[in-house]
């Protein structure tokens, strides 16, 4: 909902700010909470919707 909230402050709400089917999507997962405590490791990293190999991938 963050997302989707700054974008109606925006003036494009429905455009953006969402995951979900037909919307465009870049997004970063990670695995980890603590960033003070080690730094997060990437699991998988989507651009425009497109599912990218993460760097951890052999």
């Amino acid at each position: 909902m963050a997302t989707a909230g700054n974008a109606d402050a925006l003036g494009v709400p429905g455009l953006t700010g969402m995951i979900r089917p037909g919307h465009p999507a870049d997004l970063v997962v990670i695995d980890g909470v603590d960033f003070a405590a080690r730094a997060p490791k990437v699991l998988e990293v989507v651009v425009t919707g497109r599912r990218l190999v993460s760097p951890e991938t052999p």
